[in-house]
């Protein structure tokens, strides 16, 4: 997922050194009561921010609702950005997780690729509006926080492989050069769906009546590019 689709360019030594410094002091415990005290925070900062809209919440908030101590919180976090990070971290992989099991279904389902990028468009579009109130906070968070682009673009790079890997099971039906035919595939939808749900903005998406219109077309569109588009490399 490409949270930096809108966010500043990440990526760079610094970047990652950072969100390693940032992993690292949060200090994933190891006892049973530890993870749960931290599940606890987690889960308390990310009902304030869908709630808020935003990150107006304050660390003794996050100890009230989450039953833990400022202190314990402090002993995870260096302060409120870093929590605020963990939180969009956890639900990236929540995110990721969802994707592997929902696009290795419709890939079971499909016997051909007229009916796998149907499949696939629809599972993407279900699990971004699922998590389109989230998304959008993170969003929001990655243009002014590289360490939160660089995940961004970490999941976008990994969206990117997933379905490369997907589509070389289609490879006899794709022209042009597969790998890159299946970053554009993805790039086509997660702009489009991105667009359509409003996610660079504090508004929720307001077309519903023509939601599965919109997905047949660009299931179609990406069908008639992959089948029939030719690559530059090959021209």
């Amino acid at each position: 997922m490409k949270l930096a689709a809108i966010a500043p360019k990440a990526g760079t030594a610094k970047s990652e050194h950072a969100l390693s410094a940032s992993q690292s002091e949060s200090r994933q415990p190891m006892q049973p009561r530890s993870q749960a005290s931290l599940d606890r925070m987690l889960t308390a900062a990310r009902k304030l921010m869908i709630e808020r809209g935003g990150e107006d919440f304050t660390l003794q908030e996050v100890s009230n609702i989450g039953k833990v101590s400022t202190g314990s919180i402090y002993h995870r976090f260096a302060g409120k950005d870093e929590l605020v990070r963990a939180v969009i971290e956890r639900e990236l992989a929540v995110m990721a997780d969802d994707e592997n099991r929902a696009f290795a279904e419709a890939l079971n389902n499909s016997a051909n690729l007229d009916a796998y990028i149907p499949a696939y468009v629809r599972a993407f579009s279900d699990i971004l509006r699922k998590n389109s109130l989230m998304l959008r906070l993170a969003m929001r968070r990655a243009t002014v926080d590289h360490e939160v682009s660089h995940s961004g673009n970490r999941r976008h790079r990994e969206s990117t492989e997933s379905l490369a890997c997907d589509l070389s099971r289609f490879r006899g039906e794709i022209s042009g050069d597969a790998d890159t035919k299946a970053a554009m595939a993805f790039h086509i939808a997660f702009s489009t769906l991105v667009r359509q749900l409003s996610l660079e903005s504090i508004d929720p998406e307001s077309n519903h009546s023509d939601w599965s219109m919109m997905l047949h077309e660009l299931s179609e569109m990406i069908l008639a590019y992959l089948k029939f588009g030719r690559s530059r490399s090959t021209s």
